[in-house]
């Protein structure tokens, strides 16, 4: 996998959302209308984006699609802002950006290439993901998956990356936690996966046909 630079140059760990169909109607809508860039940009697989500083393009599109939220560059000081993949594995160059919103709590935003953006945190509410586990690297047993809500307010992450999709072998990711460089089956998997990680622990965050599932990765 490669991945370019920008020009202009994750306790308990949370994740992407899906909607739970019990939640309350008059919660937060599951995603937010939103302008598609100007020409829809194909994305080249297995290649990622970082952003230590976001384009001007970036920002005038968030301000459109989120116009209540802000870019949050200073979340993580030693860590890029945003990231471009494509995460829903439909050839287009997606978008995730670290906001916050005029209460000042944090999330992630994903501007979808085709068009339209979804909220992680920064004040969506009534939001619940799929979770699962790799095998423990001590031998003991994983939790049964399940489905958590997220967090409105995410304060947790201190280090997050994009994490190209392999296909080869088995649709999964490789990446570099405790230190060390593993791979990690993600059946399902369509596109780029969200790596996100605390003090003591790291998921890692990818779509299927069924929505958000959140792995959590055995550290």
């Amino acid at each position: 996998a490669t991945r370019v630079p920008s020009a202009s140059k994750p306790s308990h760990v949370t994740a992407p959302p899906c909607e739970d169909p019990s939640a309350d109607p008059a919660g937060d809508a599951p995603s937010t209308p939103a302008p598609a860039p100007a020409e829809a940009t194909p994305a080249t697989p297995g290649v990622v984006v970082a952003h230590r500083e976001l384009p001007e393009a970036l920002v005038d599109r968030l301000k459109v699609a989120l116009p209540d939220h802000t870019a949050g560059c200073d979340i993580l000081r030693k860590a890029p802002c945003g990231f471009e993949g494509d995460l829903d594995g439909d050839g287009l160059r997606d978008e995730v950006v670290l906001v916050r919103d005029d209460r000042r709590q944090r999330g992630i935003a994903v501007l979808w290439g085709k068009g339209g953006s979804e909220l992680i945190g920064a004040g969506r509410r009534n939001l619940y993901w799929k979770t699962t586990e790799v095998a423990n690297v001590d031998g003991t047993p994983n939790d049964p998956p399940g489905r958590e809500r997220v967090d409105a307010n995410i304060t947790w992450i201190e280090a997050w990356d994009l994490w190209p999709l392999r296909r080869k072998g088995g649709r999964g990711y490789v990446g570099r936690v405790a230190r060390s460089t593993h791979r990690f089956g993600a059946p399902g998997a369509q596109g780029d996966g969200l790596m996100l990680s605390s003090s003591d622990a790291a998921v890692v965050v990818y779509r299927t046909k069924h929505g958000w599932t959140q792995m959590h990765l055995g550290f």
